[in-house]
């Protein structure tokens, strides 16, 4: 018997490995997902905490709302997406403009 460590990969055949591949990567998936959904939700929580004080902070907010309505399986309506898009473009568009850009 020895103390070195047996590399199993080794030992299995090309579909085996194939397979183990495939659901170590669909963990580390999953444990990405999970981290940014809780980013996701710790930069929700910062900003909820934080009144707006100026139009851009405001069409920020109002952004933020817009991107996460968009998420929602009920935002997947073809004109409910057609609005939210155009919502979209007009607060970028005054964000801009407050900001200076053109």
């Amino acid at each position: 018997m020895t103390d070195e460590p047996v590399e199993l990969d080794t030992h299995r055949d090309l579909a085996e490995q194939k397979s183990i591949a495939v659901r170590r990567k669909l963990i580390e998936v999953r444990a990405d997902q999970s981290a940014l959904r809780d980013r996701q939700e710790e930069f929700e929580r910062f900003v909820l905490n934080m009144p707006a004080e100026t139009w851009p902070e405001a069409a920020a907010r109002a952004e933020l709302l817009v991107r996460m309505i968009v998420d929602m399986p009920a935002a997947q309506d073809a004109c409910c997406q057609e609005l939210l898009a155009e919502a979209l473009d007009v607060l970028t568009r005054l964000s801009d403009h407050a900001n200076g850009h053109k």
